[in-house]
């Protein structure tokens, strides 16, 4: 069990299935929060807790509408048909909601142009998954988006603080080897968030427009990753395509000069 921080108001928790179920296959999980190390305290919701969800669909979940700079300690059941079974816990077992980096971008794609060479075109979507790894919901290969209020903006996993700004790093090497995260020049092109609202951008050469990289290069293929930026910091980078940073490597070749393609000099 995995206990992680996701806002200033939110914790979410994720599992695996236990190693023995009893015999009988897991059908449910128990998922139980309180103030209180022993589970017992006084207190109500949201403070203190608990929810069912359901194994077929479910593992992971949100707990909501916390109080920031509280440590919350949070516990997982798994229920087969003859009950819930000993419940297991974190280490450390409790965790204190603030707000954190954003999650990483989702549904990220890269395509050459067809209309310009030395140029490729990128498409993401906001965070759907928190920094930590831990979907708000649903199961680890497809998050579901996380709940209104639990986030500064609905369905967006963006830590409690909203995306400013996307950072996207392309390099000749699959390891980025040659970018620093964070820093600008070659390599780096950071996309304002207010500017590019729909999640698209196009990452061209010097002569159609970067104004922070290095021209790219006719003929050659190069590695892509973004990662999404709020007040907090800089999230973590996905260097990988699906809904929730787990599908194949962003890689492209970008076009040289060719008929029918723009190809002005720098």
């Amino acid at each position: 069990m995995r206990v992680r921080v996701a806002s200033p108001t939110s914790l979410t928790v994720g599992w695996t299935p236990p190693s023995n179920n009893g015999g009988d296959a897991v059908t449910q999980y128990l998922v139980e929060w309180d103030t209180s190390a022993d589970f017992e305290s006084s207190r109500r919701l949201p403070h203190r807790g608990s929810a069912v969800v359901t194994a077929a669909t479910d593992a992971s979940f949100t707990i909501s509408n916390l109080a920031a700079g509280t440590a919350y300690f949070v516990r997982v059941s798994a229920a087969n048909q003859v009950g819930f079974g000993a419940p297991s816990v974190d280490t450390p077992a409790s965790a204190v909601p603030a707000a954190v980096v954003p999650g990483y971008p989702s549904s990220i794609g890269v395509s050459k142009s067809v209309t310009t060479c030395r140029t490729m075109l990128l498409s993401f979507s906001q965070p759907v998954v928190p920094a930590s790894g831990v979907p708000c919901g649903g199961l680890f290969g497809s998050p579901t988006p996380c709940a209104a209020g639990t986030m500064a903006a609905s369905g967006v996993a963006d830590g409690g603080a909203r995306v400013s700004s996307f950072e996207v790093h392309y390099s000749a090497y699959a390891d980025f080897r040659d970018v620093a995260p964070g820093a600008g020049g070659s390599g780096v092109y950071i996309i304002p968030m207010v500017a590019n609202s729909d999640g698209t951008a196009a990452i061209q050469d010097w002569a159609v427009g970067v104004t922070n990289g290095a021209p790219l290069q006719p003929d050659s293929t190069y590695y892509v990753r973004v990662a999404s930026r709020n007040g907090v910091g800089t999230g973590p980078f996905c260097a990988l395509g699906g809904p929730a940073c787990n599908g194949a490597p962003l890689m492209v070749r970008v076009p040289g000069p060719a008929a029918g393609l723009a190809c002005p000099t720098a």
